[in-house]
């Protein structure tokens, strides 16, 4: 399951930029304590205003987000590389 979620994030954000490793390891690990200790407060919230099932439904648009985030984030990143080649 989830367990080599951070592991293979791991790899992917250090192989991104070769020359900033200790920098993406220490942002994915921020990201990733951040997740650790707000989620569960959020989805406790969000259970106790609207139900535990319709709470989890939740769970997907959080997919979804960091999805769009890193694809924005990608897409800005390539237009910044194709901006400081020309």
């Amino acid at each position: 399951g989830a367990y080599a979620l951070f592991p293979l994030a791991l790899a992917a954000a250090l192989n991104a930029e070769p020359r900033k490793t200790a920098q993406a390891s220490a942002r994915l690990a921020l990201a990733g304590g951040g997740a650790i200790l707000i989620n569960p407060q959020l989805l406790g919230i969000l259970a106790d205003q609207i139900g535990l099932a319709r709470a989890f439904g939740v769970v997907p648009l959080y997919v979804l987000l960091a999805m769009g985030a890193t694809i924005a984030a990608r897409w800005a990143d390539g237009a910044t590389a194709a901006a400081s080649a020309r």
